[in-house]
């Protein structure tokens, strides 16, 4: 499916065994409804997969995949827009695992939220999301039976920011890059469990981790050690637990307020 300088009205749905090969949104075109992947009563729903999304310009709706559904890949660029929500596994029934393999942010496009897994039914995957070049996500929020794998923010020469995380299911790696930032902070809800974050940021940055449940690893690194300048600060809150090892690099700083 592809949108070129034109427009649809109404929702894609990919239901029981339905495959799409892509959905493309480019050079102006919009799309004003949803892309929807759900299940079909009779139907196990583990075929069903969007292929890639590449969306250049505005998709006036959301994403929805349930019971099953799988994504290959969300791409954004070019000042690409989603108004609504991305959910992967947020709704739906009968314990399927929606997939999105991965997610690229890039040249100043953004995602209004991202909701992965449920409380207690339908779970989401996420393998990796990647931004960069001024894009944002509004919020992260990762239930119970939600599982984000890697999620990196920025890299050495490009920024991205996200409004806020929280997590009460599985976050395996975070990095934050640069000047990149989470407005709100991270919320780690109790049940909630993160691997590792890693904090390569500049000198004034700051980003908060509330956390009530459980976290590996905290390593807190100096973006400008080679040049023995400063780097960013991790203001840290909360009565969970850090399993395995918090480390602070010179120039870097750990903020401890309880």
């Amino acid at each position: 499916v592809v949108v070129d300088n034109g427009t649809i009205v109404g929702d894609i749905i990919a239901s029981g065994t339905s495959r799409l090969n892509g959905i493309t949104i480019v050079n102006g075109g919009e799309m004003q409804g949803n892309i929807i992947g759900q299940h079909v009563n009779g139907s196990s729903g583990n075929a069903m997969n969007l292929g890639n999304i590449d969306i250049q310009s505005r998709l006036q709706g959301g994403i929805t995949l349930a019971n099953g559904a799988t994504i290959e890949s969300l791409s954004l660029s070019n000042g690409g827009t989603i108004t609504n929500a991305v959910s992967i596994g947020a709704s739906g029934s009968n314990n399927q695992t929606s997939i999105l393999k991965t997610i690229t942010l890039n040249g100043a496009s953004g995602i209004n939220s991202l909701v992965v897994g449920s409380s207690s039914d339908n779970a989401g995957t996420i393998n990796s999301i990647t931004l960069g070049g001024n894009s944002s996500i509004g919020s992260i929020n990762v239930a119970e039976r939600g599982t984000i794998a890697n999620l990196e923010i920025g890299n050495a020469s490009q920024v991205g920011s996200i409004g806020s995380i929280t997590n009460a299911g599985k976050l395996q790696n975070i990095t934050l890059n640069n000047t990149s930032t989470i407005t709100n902070g991270i919320t780690n809800n109790s049940g909630g469990n993160i691997g590792t974050i890693i904090s390569n940021t500049n000198n004034g940055v700051n980003n908060t981790i509330t956390n009530s449940g459980t976290i590996a690893k905290l390593d807190i690194r100096n973006v400008n050690s080679g040049s023995s300048g400063n780097g960013g600060t991790i203001n840290y809150i909360g009565d969970g637990i850090v399993t395995e090892e918090i480390r602070v690099e010179g120039g870097a700083t750990l903020s401890i307020n309880g």
